[in-house]
């Protein structure tokens, strides 16, 4: 049986968590407060001068846990990610009231949200420019028994997806996106946050269905805040039903832990 995730501490700019039988430790500017107690973690990771990982206890090539009922396989990856953005999580309740027929899920990563519609019943298209991170998600489906799901697999660069998608005259009741600050597509097409958000938003906009109900934008980039957010889903969704934003948060055993900003219009 796959052991569950939770956030033990945080403070001294890191956070400590346990995901499954393993607790690891890992940066987090955020963090500004003291750390309440001390943790001997299995595994730590660190951005200084390239030390990345550091074991007290050697970690598998991946192992399971599990996230508000969702079977995810983690990996220690070299840039210090195991497979999961538990922050994520707290979305869900939000997905489970707005999402309908059809999502598209973009920059899609190992697909925890991906897994939680589709055990809702949702039709998804997963896009990620990474191969690998296809892969990834397509394990996790089978850990969830989803094989057999109505998820669509794409292996693409977002924003040319995008463009092809609305030739084709394909559209969806709603979409999530989680774009990285920079990325680099899958034929090397480079995407900058701050100079592609708009034509990103506008080809959103242009796959939308006349009954979509939902947009989800979460973000990791430092300066992009909810106001940020919203102020753009305003200016690309905003002639039409409500633009709400906050924080993504962990919840610790003590302090909620900042963990990046949603905004999302929804009808």
């Amino acid at each position: 049986m796959s052991m569950s995730y939770q956030l033990l501490g945080s403070g001294d700019q890191k956070k400590i968590e346990q995901f499954g039988p393993y607790t690891i430790e890992r940066p987090c500017s955020a963090a500004l407060w003291k750390l309440g107690k001390a943790f001997k973690a299995d595994a730590s990771f660190s951005r200084e001068e390239k030390k990345g990982w550091s074991f007290r206890k050697k970690l598998p090539d991946s192992w399971d846990i599990e996230l508000k009922g969702i079977k995810l396989r983690l990996k220690a990856t070299s840039f210090g990610h195991v497979g999961v953005f538990p922050e994520h999580a707290t979305q869900w309740p939000f997905l489970k009231k707005h999402a309908k027929k059809r999502v598209l899920s973009l920059f899609a990563y190992s697909g925890a949200t991906t897994m939680y519609l589709a055990k809702q019943g949702i039709e998804v298209c997963h896009v990620d420019a990474a191969k690998g991170m296809i892969d990834w998600a397509k394990e996790n489906a089978a850990l969830n028994g989803l094989e057999d799901a109505p998820i669509r697999w794409i292996v693409d660069d977002v924003m040319k997806f995008l463009v092809r998608e609305a030739k084709r005259g394909s559209i969806y009741d709603g979409v999530i996106l989680d774009p990285p600050t920079f990325g680099r597509g899958a034929k090397g097409q480079v995407f900058k946050l701050e100079k592609d958000l708009h034509k990103l938003l506008g080809s959103i906009r242009n796959i939308l269905s006349k009954k979509a109900s939902f947009v989800l934008f979460t973000c990791h980039t430092p300066g992009i805040t909810p106001i940020t957010l919203e102020n753009l889903l305003l200016d690309s969704f905003g002639d039409k039903g409500t633009v709400e934003s906050g924080e993504l948060y962990i919840e610790g055993e003590d302090k909620l832990l900042p963990s990046g900003t949603y905004g999302r219009w929804f009808l």
